[in-house]
């Protein structure tokens, strides 16, 4: 009390006690915060009418005055800061655990789901499908699939000729062994010597058609299946050389029932499609003729040169609101390989199954790495083969060597392997 019996208030710095400061000071609102307030006692006495415990030094000399936000803040971390502790400590320890999965994913880039053993094996020999005996893959087909077609083509005054023919025979090894696929399996190419060369176990029928004038008009192949495949096929499974199957196949052709077109949806990404265009199931309708001759109809602009790849075109139609037969396959079936391994580290941390794995141009471009992962593809590959089994990569070295030996230049005696080396070579 003042004189005369006035009431006044006491600054900070005129106070002696621990009376609460005004919040006229510059430095008292950032404390507001951190003031306590002490209740009478039960007692019946009363202790300090008010206190308050300061908080950090570092948080008493920011003023509300242009930083009052940053003061809240900075006070609302202190106040939860055991809980910001443990969600730091538990987010680099997933950190960690997705740096292991991602280098264990490099190290064994396939993961395998493989039919039961009661599911007919490969016998290994000629032909599209022989020596495969009777198993529970015979029920699951049910009429769904005529066959699976890979097209392999050499392709004129291209910098990007022919296929990966090693990657491509290690496909068909494992459509039979992994997938159990027993039916039929037809290559559409000019390139069947090479191929024999590097794969002579894989069963499959070759089917040969004229070398393509450019990389699209080989593309367009796929969209012309049912006039080129023998036997008048009514379905068909086409995949491209650079998908392996590493899954048995039961459910994802129990989910092409009553599908007329289907395909993957695109990954998710800068410059992706809406769906996958290297993997295409499709039955001989009217509504599959009809999205197939839009589809080549856009993509045809300019004699195959608008477009660089053919799944712009497609999206072009999509956009128009044409091709209503085509449907999405079930994601869960697919595992992209990414060059950035994105796709292949999640998934794999959330224990994806997947049936099939796509090899996308992205991760076989990245030179050094990609031959280091191809060769563990294969040593994933060998308990699954026979003991003598000879790796295609292995058989493509061994060619090149004979050729350094007999002073050849390469492709100058078999052009067809070249195309392969050089497609496994430079992606």
């Amino acid at each position: 009390w003042g004189r005369g019996g006035g009431r006044r208030r006491l600054s900070p710095r005129r106070s002696t006690g621990p009376l609460m400061p005004s919040c006229r000071e510059a430095s008292a609102c950032s404390l507001l915060p951190f003031i306590s307030h002490k209740h009478k006692r039960s007692d019946g006495l009363e202790g300090d009418a008010k206190r308050f415990t300061l908080p950090p030094e570092g948080l008493r000399r920011l003023s509300p005055r242009g930083r009052g936000v940053w003061a809240r803040l900075l006070a609302l971390a202190y106040r939860w800061r055991y809980l910001l502790a443990s969600g730091l400590v538990v987010g680099a320890l997933g950190s960690l655990q997705f740096l292991y999965v991602l280098a264990y994913a490099i190290q064994h880039p396939l993961r395998f789901f493989p039919c039961p053993e009661t599911a007919p094996r490969a016998v290994l020999g000629p032909g599209p499908g022989a020596g495969l005996g009777p198993g529970p893959l015979d029920g699951a087909l049910g009429g769904t699939l005529d066959g699976v077609v890979y097209i392999c083509m050499g392709v004129e005054g291209s910098s990007r000729r022919g296929c990966d023919i090693p990657l491509l025979c290690n496909s068909l090894l494992l459509l039979r062994d992994t997938a159990g696929w027993p039916g039929a399996a037809y290559v559409i190419t000019n390139l069947e010597r090479g191929i024999r060369q590097l794969c002579p176990t894989a069963q499959f029928e070759a089917v040969d058609v004229p070398q393509s004038k450019n990389m699209m008009a080989m593309k367009n192949l796929k969209r012309g299946l049912f006039d080129i495949v023998p036997g008048r096929p009514q379905s068909l499974l086409y995949i491209d050389g650079d998908i392996l199957p590493t899954g048995c196949m039961h459910g994802f052709l129990d989910e092409l029932q009553g599908k007329e077109l289907a395909m993957f949806e695109d990954a998710v990404c800068v410059g992706c499609n809406r769906f996958c265009a290297g993997f295409i199931f499709m039955r001989d309708t009217p509504g599959t003729r009809e999205c197939i001759r839009q589809w080549d109809e856009e993509l045809s602009q300019d004699g195959y040169k608008r477009y660089e790849k053919d799944q712009d075109a497609l999206d072009k139609v999509l956009e128009r609101g044409g091709c209503t037969a085509l449907e999405a396959v079930d994601w869960k079936y697919l595992q992209p390989m990414d060059k950035y391994f994105w796709y292949m580290t999640v998934d794999r941390f959330i224990g994806k199954r997947a049936s099939f794995q796509h090899f996308s141009h992205g991760i076989r471009g990245l030179g050094g790495l990609w031959v280091h992962m191809f060769k563990r593809i294969e040593l994933q590959m060998r308990p699954r083969m026979p003991l003598d089994w000879v790796t295609p990569s292995q058989r493509l070295e061994m060619h090149k060597l004979e050729l350094d030996a007999s002073g050849e230049e390469a492709g100058a005696s078999d052009p067809d392997m070249a195309n392969g080396a050089e497609m496994h070579r430079g992606q």
